[in-house]
């Protein structure tokens, strides 16, 4: 949304330097839902998307054109004054996810990669490694950061971390304890057993996968999932360390510690298969998934690959709702405190009346009168009132003023360099 609506404009200018649309501004064109398509295509959004904007499109351009037409629907607004090109990109900037869309209408300057993580001097290496924590459970696992900071309050362990937000990701509310690694104190007699079975899993792993296969540290291994030379693959991290319990069968409910990363595919698709994958493991149609926690023996992690190479394409093709899919990470309504609730603070709010619009004095307007006329003494005045001149808002000033004495909100819309700054 950054780069817009310099990036429908330039978009635009690409269509029309092979003949594909028209000009916004015009009158509205003919409804090519084919050309649209192409046109969409070409600028790399997806199938899916393009299919529900194209739905959109053209029940918005039945509308425009039918008796009972209003001028408060914002699709319909945009195709009287738009080209349906330019109100295609508009709804599809307006109703997708930042990092769903295509690399060209992204922000420029990127923050994948920078962390934000607490200094030394605030508090201490604990908070530092924490709050480098935090950037990677949101900027590499793809939660969102109000979440994590929940979760991450009170725990400074990444897998259980990890685990707390999978377990909230699928709404097991309150989350539950019984047999997860939250009650997890660890079992020295059992330690070697575990070690040894994550050993020859990790071994297995890396013997069917190949160069698929990266280890990135001790306790931690990567497999990457998708279709060789496509752009939407994803990246499988499985953390293998002291806090997970995984696999023993005094745990039953405990897969491996993982999250799901990706250079391009975005994360609410990535928390949705995250999701899904979490679930089989409770799924008793899922024999193999649940005897291999039951039996504590190791073997998941293979499984997990393998369901997620079937799944992924269709989840590209199909993605889900982004609400259904965040449902029980972002806060209820319910659970945020109003202020009416907190009888100590609305004990101190005195009650107000409407805001006074305060009138300027005599001193206040000579004030105002002083600051323009040094600002027209300036050497760099002329010139740049000559510039001014030549721009389309120019011609409009008059109606514009008038209609800021009648009215106390008033949105001007126009294209960027039009000079309604």
């Amino acid at each position: 949304m950054q780069q817009f609506p310099s990036a429908v404009l330039e978009a635009t200018r690409d269509m029309q330097s092979t003949g594909s649309t028209s000009a916004s501004g015009n009158a509205t064109p003919a409804l090519d839902l084919d050309s649209l398509k192409t046109q969409l295509t070409t600028l790399q959004f997806r199938p899916a998307h393009i299919k529900s904007c194209l739905s959109a499109i053209a029940s918005a351009y039945a509308r425009l054109h039918s008796s009972s037409s209003s001028s408060n629907d914002p699709l319909v607004l945009s195709l009287s004054i738009l080209s349906p090109l330019e109100a295609s990109i508009e709804w599809l900037l307006l109703h997708l996810p930042e990092d769903d869309l295509p690399q060209r209408y992204r922000p420029s300057a990127s923050s994948a990669d920078f962390i934000t993580g607490a200094s030394v001097k605030q508090g201490g290496q604990n908070a530092l490694v924490k709050g480098w924590l935090v950037d990677k459970l949101v900027k590499q696992a793809g939660f969102p950061r109000k979440a994590v900071e929940g979760v991450m309050k009170d725990e400074g362990r990444e897998s259980v971390a990890l685990d707390k937000l999978g377990r909230r990701l699928c709404g097991w509310e309150p989350l539950d304890t019984e047999g997860g690694e939250e009650g997890w104190q660890g079992d020295e007699d059992a330690a070697e057993e575990r070690r040894v079975a994550r050993e020859e899993e990790v071994m297995a792993v890396e013997a069917m996968l190949g160069d698929r296969f990266d280890q990135i540290s001790p306790t931690e291994f990567a497999v990457t999932i998708g279709e060789e030379g496509s752009k939407d693959t994803i990246i499988l991290h499985v953390l293998f360390d002291e806090f997970s319990p995984y696999p023993s069968p005094a745990y039953p409910n405990s897969p491996p510690t993982f999250y799901l990363a990706s250079p391009d595919l975005p994360a609410y698709m990535r928390l949705h298969l995250h999701r899904q994958l979490l679930s089989q493991f409770r799924d008793p149609d899922r024999s193999d998934l649940t005897s291999a926690l039951e039996s504590g023996s190791g073997g998941a992690v293979l499984s997990m690959i393998e369901y997620l190479e079937t799944n992924l394409p269709e989840v590209i093709s199909n993605p889900p709702d982004v609400g259904e899919v965040t449902k029980f990470l972002i806060p209820k309504a319910d659970d945020v405190p109003s202020i009416a609730q907190n009888r100590d603070v609305k004990r101190n709010i005195k009650k107000r009346g409407p805001a006074k619009r305060r009138i300027p004095t005599a001193e206040d307007e000579e004030r105002i009168k002083k600051r323009q006329r040094d600002m027209q003494a300036h050497k760099g005045w002329e010139s740049m009132l000559a510039d001014r001149t030549k721009l389309p808002a120019w011609a409009e000033k008059d109606r514009i003023n008038a209609e800021l004495a009648k009215n106390r909100v008033l949105v001007v819309v126009g294209e960027t360099g039009c000079g309604k700054r």
